[in-house]
């Protein structure tokens, strides 16, 4: 199960709650929305690997 929101406050207390639950399986995406997004989102992966060319 992936959580997030906007900052990645609340998904980390949810996760928490859920693994109290005895969820296993629960990841976080840390810094939230905001954040994934002004790393590039859906495209992060292809700027990573486009800024590594030699």
């Amino acid at each position: 199960m992936l959580l997030y929101c906007n900052t990645g406050s609340l998904s980390a207390q949810a996760g928490f709650a859920l693994r109290v639950a005895g969820y296993e399986n629960v990841r976080i995406l840390q810094g939230g929305f905001a954040e994934w997004k002004a790393k590039g989102g859906m495209d992060a992966a292809e700027k990573a690997t486009a800024a590594v060319k030699h």
